[in-house]
């Protein structure tokens, strides 16, 4: 379950900031159009993911929302340039369209920069080389307090390599390898 705890999804706002950006960028064409369209699809919500704190389904929630920001902001500025006298049919209009393409990919923007938050770093100690455990040389590695040490359970499946019975008919259905006359 998501939780809405107070400061869950601050990065909502720096990502519907950067989302809004990219949009206003795009539209005085500081931007070409394929790198504005990539940027607005995914920018905010992985900024959201970024500053968000939690899990990855978090910060795909704050990617949504960020979403849902980003096309309210995009819906009043076009809305805006277009000039119609019925300003809030053609914002409704352009809420909805931009609500529809900029949800999804934010939330998985945001699933992703919350991924990439939580993904494990290598940390080095002080004056250490990425990589040769002090030594300088890349066979240290496997001594270095750097490089994690898993068990060999957790790494490889116990099943491999896979055996198959000599008798390749068992489980198959009764007549499914005979010939049919």
């Amino acid at each position: 379950m998501v939780s809405f705890a107070a400061g869950r999804f601050s990065g909502v706002i720096a990502g519907a900031l950067a989302g809004g950006g990219v949009f206003l960028l795009g539209r005085s064409d500081l931007l070409p159009d394929p790198v504005m369209t990539v940027a607005l699809l995914f920018c905010g919500g992985f900024i959201a993911g970024l500053f968000t704190r939690g899990r990855a389904r978090d910060g795909a929630v704050a990617g949504a929302v960020c979403g849902v920001l980003v096309a309210l902001i995009a819906a009043t500025f076009t809305s805006l340039a277009a000039r119609d006298p019925s300003f809030l049919s053609t914002f409704a209009f352009y809420a909805l369209i931009f609500t529809g393409l900029l949800l999804p990919y934010n939330a998985i923007g945001g699933a992703a920069g919350r991924a990439m938050r939580s993904a494990p770093r290598e940390t080095m100690p002080p004056g250490r080389a990425s990589g040769t455990g002090g030594t300088g040389s890349p066979s240290a590695r496997s001594s270095s307090s750097v490089w994690p040490s898993y068990p060999v359970s957790s790494v490889c499946c116990r099943s491999w390599p896979l055996r198959l019975p000599a008798d390749s008919s068992r489980g198959m259905p009764p007549g499914a390898g005979q010939k049919m006359v």
